[in-house]
Order: C-alpha cells, then structure tokens, then sequence
C-alpha cells in the first residue's frame, strides 16, 4: 500500500527463507513462485529467459498473476553476470515479491548495486550483522539494527533502530514528515529572500537605478542570521501536515514522497510567484503611505530611512 517493494536477502537455505517469507505474508498462498535452482550459467540464463518470456505472453493476454522470485546463491552467482544481469532485473522487478537464499555477504552489495545502477529508484537496506555491513553501505539509505548479533551493522549505517518492528514508524511517520518539511523548508527559504530583495528590486525604479539601497546594510546582514532564523528551524523540526496516527493507519499517504507531491516546478514557481507578488504589494503600500513623508512629532520629515526601516520591518512581520 506504501509503494514499497521488498526484497529479501538472506545467508538462510531456502527452505526457511520461503517459510520466514510466509510467515511474515511477503509471500501470499496465491502467488505463484518462481523457484531457480540451477547449476550452470547455461541452465540459469535458459530458466530465466523461458520464464521472462511466459510472464511478457502471459501479461500481454490480459492475465495477471503475482508472482514471488525464490533464487539461491549459486543461481544468483551466474544471474548477477554481466550478460544476464539485466534479464535477472527484469524478471524480478515483474515479481511481487523477491527473497534471495544462501547469499553471501558480496552478493547482497551487488544485488543492491544491480538496482541502484538500472532503477531510477531510491534503495533501503536493513541489516542486523557483521555480513549486512557491504549491502548497507551500497544502498542509498542504510539501517542497521544493533542487538545480538552485535553493532557492526549499526555502525556502518546512516540510521541505527534497536528493533526491527521500529523501521514502519521510521518510514511511514518519520520518513514522511522528513520529506515534508524539507520541501516546506527549502521552499520557504526562497520565498522569504525573494519578498525581502524583490522589494529593493521595485525600489531601484524610484531611485533611477543610482544603487542606493532602501534599508541598513546591517539589517540586510541579520535578516537571515536572527530576524528570520526560526520559521525555518520550527518548520524543519517540528511541521506536521498530518499526525503519526494518521500516517500509521494509511501507508498510502507514504506515496506522496514517491510521487514527489510536495516539491515540484509547480508548488516552486507558485512560492515564487507568491513573493514577487508579496514584494510588490508591500513595497507598493509603504510608498503610498509615505508618500511625501511623515511627520514626526518634532515635526521634522520622517526621510528615506525612517520609510526603509518600516517596509523592513514589514516585511518581517510578513514572512514568518
């Protein structure tokens, strides 16, 4: 329902790979599993190429049949060669599910490798041993999980969990919300400059371009250091657009990552297009109501600064 594809990749003989698969209903009673078991790289490449092609018939007369790719090490050792690692790929990715059996270390890192270099696909591998380390390492994201089989695993990877059972709130709440918020951030981050110097921008049509800017040079230096400082922190730490129960109860909204719903040119030149016209309205303002200059109270003209420090600080009080 999240989008996303498992795949197995165990040192355990197959018998038991199949059944961890069951049991944890990787692998459903309906699909149909394609077992390779072979002992050449003639019989590997002729299994995989008759199988491909009864799946392609199979698929283009309208049937459709989940399927569940069971291969062991020595088979996997001829399907990760140059001349059949793209037909290997191609088998599986048309496989619902996929659980490699009796590999070794090596072949976890190639598998993940064979994946990275031909899908344009973001890859996560989870480990718990000193035997996962290469297949963390190779993948986009590694976890590990430090337990009994030691911290190796924990050590090599980007993010470390204590159980297995924590990486659904890892992706489906945490990985979620990440995305979110970067693409808030980063989004907000250009509309709050562009607001802040689009407005010296309008100003240049006044002075006939001369380079006389309209607010302190030090304002200019702190607007990004401390006045604007903690829309950006509160944003990348603590935005929700939905809460975790939420998240946890539909994996599907996990796809909106997938889909890249909330970073596009769109919602971009829409942020753009918001603090030009932000810009504009609130330079546009200040110019109508100091137009001519105040008064002080000693009666003396407000003047150009007086008229710079309230569009800045209106602009302030705009963008957070």
């Amino acid at each position: 329902m999240a989008g996303i594809k498992i795949w197995v990749l165990t040192g355990d003989r197959q018998e038991t790979a199949i059944n961890i698969g069951m049991s944890c209903r990787l692998i459903a009673e309906s699909m149909n599993m394609v077992i390779v078991n072979e002992e050449t790289a003639h019989d590997t490449a002729e299994f995989i190429s008759r199988r491909l092609t009864a799946i392609k018939n199979q698929r283009s007369s309208g049937e459709q049949e989940d399927l569940a790719l069971v291969i062991d090490g020595k088979s996997l050792t001829f399907a990760l060669e140059k001349d059949l690692s793209k037909s290997f790929l191609e088998l599986a990715l048309l496989c619902k599910a996929v659980i490699c059996c009796r590999v070794s270390p090596l072949q976890k890192a190639l598998v993940v490798k064979l994946v990275k270099k031909n899908q344009n696909s973001i890859l996560l591998a989870i480990g718990d041993g000193a035997n996962d380390v290469s297949m963390i390492q190779a993948a986009h994201v590694g976890v590990g999980i430090s337990g009994v089989e030691g911290l190796q695993a924990a050590r090599s990877s980007d993010i470390a969990i204590s159980q297995f059972r924590y990486l659904k709130k890892l992706l489906l709440v945490h990985g979620a919300w990440s995305y979110q918020r970067l693409s808030k951030l980063i989004l907000y981050s250009f509309y709050k400059n562009i607001t802040l110097y689009m407005t010296q921008f309008w100003y240049s049509f006044f002075n006939n371009f001369s380079g006389q800017i309209a607010y302190e040079s030090w304002t200019i230096s702190f607007y990004n250091v401390i006045f604007t400082l903690l829309p950006p922190l509160v944003i990348g730490i603590f935005d929700q657009f939905v809460s975790a129960r939420v998240l946890d109860r539909y994996p599907q909204l996990y796809s909106l990552g997938q889909k890249n719903v909330f970073f596009t040119k769109t919602a971009f030149w829409l942020w753009v297009g918001n603090a030009l016209y932000h810009s504009l309205i609130l330079f546009g303002f200040s110019v109508i109501l100091f137009w001519g200059d105040l008064k002080q109270a000693t009666g003396l003209d407000s003047g150009h600064w007086f008229w710079g420090t309230a569009l800045y600080l209106a602009v302030l009080r705009h963008c957070p």
